[in-house]
């Protein structure tokens, strides 16, 4: 009976014994490297193009993507007004629970217009400094840039969650003594305003606004909507045509581009003019390569379009709605790809 014991017991103690092993054991890996001292500063005027600056704050050179187009947005909603006491007819006070924050919103350019290529090296104390509107970033998500939001702006790629870092990267060091970043963090901000947009005007009872912002990959796939709507009390007659749709563009360098319709408007038909009961629409799209020159959507970027159209008078019904109409809000438009670069220089460094 002891021998059995004594045999169990020397094979429970060799089964938790390390075994040794054929190979010699690794060797301890090196610490990981410092992240390199980098900052990220965005401001962000009511209004107005955001400034993206990065500054190098270490001692070692630092090539950086020098491309606002790799900003990444979280948006987070303003906190909510605190639920007001209401009295039940008993006379008892009850407040309702507070409702939970939406989710926070993500905004970022497709991944066509993020690229690695755009790099600058920032020598020790250097910096580089952009501009870019957060509606190219924020397409269809406009109406989060509003007061009281909370932004978080990150410069590059998103990390992953679990494994090795791999390219691409938005800092790359030119010495061995700190690592590479995939992104670089901003500090919060709060917004003050909400992105104002561009007034129209209308001599009609009639509002025009255009159609859902829209992200194309080539400006020649480009179109706009106009949508107009009768905001009079009574019905109302127009002779709206797709062909007397015209429309300007505000381009990403911020020239003013106007795109002519027909030069022959043609003579308003009876027959054709549309009866708008109170809050009617009437809409149409049409294609802004046959509205616009050849060269407008040469530029990848964000493009302003501003439609209007053009209702002629009616001889034969005195009391149609006559003048032109132009949308409030403009329609904006994402062009991914253009025949000319996003940026028209090379970046350099700011200048002290």
């Amino acid at each position: 009976m002891r021998t059995r014991v004594a045999l169990a017991s020397l094979l429970l103690l060799s089964s938790v014994m390390p075994v040794a092993a054929g190979k010699p054991a690794k060797k301890d890996e090196p610490p990981p490297l410092p992240p390199p001292d980098v900052k990220l500063v965005v401001d962000a005027p009511s209004g107005k193009a955001w400034r993206v600056e990065v500054q190098n704050n270490g001692t070692t050179p630092l090539r950086i993507v020098a491309d606002p187009r790799l900003l990444r947005l979280t948006i987070a909603a303003p906190p909510a007004p605190p639920p007001t006491p209401t009295t039940t007819k008993a006379g008892k006070t009850v407040t309702a629970k507070a409702k939970k924050p939406p989710p926070d919103t993500e905004c970022a350019a497709p991944a066509s217009m993020r690229s690695d290529q755009r790099t600058l090296v920032l020598p020790p104390g250097g910096k580089w400094s952009d501009t870019i509107d957060p509606r190219l970033l924020c397409l269809d998500r406009v109406d989060k840039l509003v007061e009281g939001a909370t932004v978080t702006a990150r410069l590059g790629w998103a990390p992953p969650k679990v494994g090795n870092l791999k390219a691409p990267f938005v800092v790359i060091p030119e010495g061995g003594d700190v690592a590479m970043a995939k992104e670089i963090g901003a500090a919060p901000f709060t917004l003050e305003s909400a992105w104002p947009p561009v007034i129209g005007s209308a001599t009609v009872p009639l509002s025009a606004k255009g159609g859902a912002s829209r992200s194309v990959a080539v400006g020649t796939d480009a179109d706009t909507t106009i949508i107009l709507k009768n905001t009079a009390p009574k019905a109302g007659t127009v002779y709206a045509r797709p062909q007397l749709v015209d429309a300007r563009v505000i381009t990403p360098r911020g020239q003013n581009v106007v795109c002519g319709g027909s030069i022959l408007v043609p003579a308003p038909i009876v027959d054709f003019t549309t009866r708008l009961p109170p809050n009617g629409t009437w809409s149409a799209t049409v294609p802004l390569a046959k509205l616009c020159p050849p060269s407008t959507f040469d530029v990848p970027g964000l493009y302003l379009v501003i439609p209007s159209v053009h209702l002629p008078k009616v001889p034969q019904l005195p009391d149609a709605w006559s003048g032109d109409v132009v949308a409030d809000p403009p329609q904006l438009l994402r062009v991914e790809v253009g025949t000319k670069p996003f940026f028209d220089s090379p970046p350099a460094l700011a200048k002290p």
